[in-house]
């Protein structure tokens, strides 16, 4: 026994003594350097989810690590961080699922420690997934000028599936379009449009995303009294002298004529040319109002029917 003893110290002692220098050197050169902090940041992975549950919130993607170590040894763990922290939900349930981070969750090299961990508690909130057949509406925005009608309106396909989280669901009776601008539209058209769900993203669309929309828009025809026309004369005179100088027409037109005549009368006149009135004296006639409208236009009633005019050579 002692013999082995003295083997066990005494042979190679060389080789003994060089090893424990290089041990010692490597001792101090792990645990002699200064000790720093630094950040890291671990990717969240989410796994194993069953297929009728839903994450109704937004779950942390990052775990951000505090850690504390040698310059060198926290050089390596940022130059290779650690694999992402895995969440299971292969047990979980609807409701409200916990999952507490502890340091051991982590592989660090010897002597790294983790000082921090933000966040420390990650909260996942499962629901129940359904789905229903929901019927498609077209959404419109504003209005059309007096005069033009929607007579027809066709969506297709009239419903899709949509799925999503139960609560979600429960408030949701249509799927409507993307809006229609109806200010300014005359005429009918046929659009794809993108179906639009509410912002949420606890619902989604199982099935296609777009509709084609066909609307039809007629044009009717409406009366109005349009005023304030100004009145004017055919005929070489000197001078011209009417009562009264503006007159009013009560037309009948399609819609979108009549809309432009608000904005450009049509011409209103007295025909002059075949009134005979001496050179150097004046003459007072009446004239019956003359008027040019387009031909789909029927002018009902003119005020006045007549209008007096002094004409001067």
């Amino acid at each position: 026994m002692i013999e082995l003893l003295k083997n066990l110290l005494f042979k190679n002692p060389g080789l003994k003594i060089g090893s424990l220098f290089l041990a010692v050197i490597v001792w101090f050169a792990i645990h002699g350097e200064a000790q720093i902090e630094a950040f890291i940041t671990i990717d969240v992975q989410l796994k194993n989810r069953p297929t009728n549950l839903i994450i109704t919130n937004a779950v942390t993607d990052k775990i951000h690590l505090r850690i504390r170590g040698s310059r060198t040894q926290i050089k390596k763990v940022q130059e290779q961080p650690p694999d992402p922290y895995e969440i299971d939900l292969a047990n979980t349930e609807s409701g409200s699922a916990l999952f507490r981070v502890f340091s051991f969750d982590f592989t660090l090299p010897r002597g790294v420690q983790i000082t921090r961990i933000n966040p420390q508690l990650i909260t996942v909130e499962l629901e129940q997934q359904e789905s229903k057949e929901l019927p498609v509406r077209i959404a419109f925005s504003g209005s059309l000028e007096r005069g033009f009608v929607i007579v027809s309106k066709r969506v297709t396909p009239s419903s899709v599936t949509v799925a999503g989280a139960k609560s979600a669901m429960r408030t949701l009776s249509a799927v409507h379009t993307e809006e229609v601008q109806l200010n300014g539209l005359r005429e009918g058209f046929s659009r794809t449009l993108r179906l639009a769900l509410s912002s949420s993203g606890n619902i989604w669309l199982d099935g296609p995303e777009e509709a084609q929309v066909d609307i039809e828009i007629e044009e009717q025809l409406l009366s109005e009294m349009i005023d304030t026309i100004p009145i004017t004369v055919k005929g070489q005179f000197k001078s011209v002298t009417i009562k009264p100088q503006q007159a009013s027409l009560m037309l009948q037109c399609p819609a979108g004529l009549l809309h432009d005549l608000r904005r450009q009368p049509p011409l209103v006149f007295l025909n002059a040319d075949k009134i005979q009135v001496a050179q150097g004296s004046s003459r007072t006639v009446n004239l019956k109002l003359r008027y040019q409208v387009p031909d789909s236009c029927k002018v009902l009633k003119s005020v006045p029917a007549l209008v007096q005019a002094t004409l001067s050579r």
